[in-house]
This record gives structure tokens, C-alpha cells and sequence, in this order.
């Protein structure tokens, strides 16, 4: 039997950011697919269409607030887990997110290496 393979879904509007991401999770061995979205439009049709074991989610988007697809993926039976990525990390932020159902919280700036670790640890549970 095959293994199930890992989708991680970002969701940033930096290219750039969403690339150092992929590379990141693809060089650990984290994730066998990394799918990307810059809006939380597109991002929500692709959770409506694709099984994702984890969505790495950004505050800051076009249209829409990544908060505002947090509260509507935790109002869904969308099965992931949600990892926040901002540079908005002071406690407001970490504390809105957690009671929005985010299972954890990454500051742009300083935790990309602790990612590909915290990344599996989501996925085994």
C-alpha cells in the first residue's frame, strides 16, 4: 500500500516567502507536495478540493485577512492543521489565532528554522 502523501498548503502573497517555504519543507522531507495560494479565495478552494495535512497560513493578504480563512476553515469540516506565519507576532496576534483553532504560531522573521520540525510533529498527530 502507498503512503498517503503530505500536503502542505501556504498561503502568502510574497512569492518569494512561499518559495523559501517550499524549499524548506521539501529539503527536510517534511512534505511530499507543497501547493501555494496568495489569496484566502484561492486558497479556500483548494482546501474545498484537496486533502492538506497542514495549512501554513499568513495574517497579511490581499482581500481577506488570513484570520478571517482561519475562522472559516475551524467553521468547516476541512480537516488540517493551521500553522500562522506573520510578522504581526505580538500576543494579540498569537492569542486571536490560537482561539481561532491555529495549532501554532511562526514569526517570519526569526522561527523558519524551527519549521520543518514543528511541521512534522503536526503532521504525526
Amino acid at each position: 500500500m502507498q503512503k498517503e502523501k503530505s500536503v502542505v498548503l501556504v498561503v502568502d502573497d510574497s512569492p518569494a516567502i512561499a518559495h523559501k517555504l517550499a524549499e524548506i519543507l521539501y529539503e527536510a522531507g517534511t512534505s511530499d507536495v507543497v501547493m501555494f495560494a496568495s489569496t484566502c479565495d484561492q486558497a479556500m478552494s483548494i482546501l474545498q478540493q484537496r486533502e492538506t495535512s497542514v495549512l501554513m497560513l499568513d495574517i497579511d493578504l490581499p482581500g481577506k485577512s488570513g484570520i478571517e480563512l482561519l475562522r472559516s476553515v475551524h467553521g468547516t469540516d476541512i480537516k488540517t492543521k493551521v500553522m500562522m506565519i506573520s510578522n504581526h507576532s505580538n500576543s494579540y496576534y498569537r492569542d486571536l489565532c490560537s482561539s481561532l483553532g491555529a495549532s501554532c504560531f511562526f514569526d517570519k522573521s526569526d522561527d523558519f528554522d524551527r519549521i520543518p520540525f514543528i511541521i512534522s510533529q503536526l503532521q504525526s498527530n
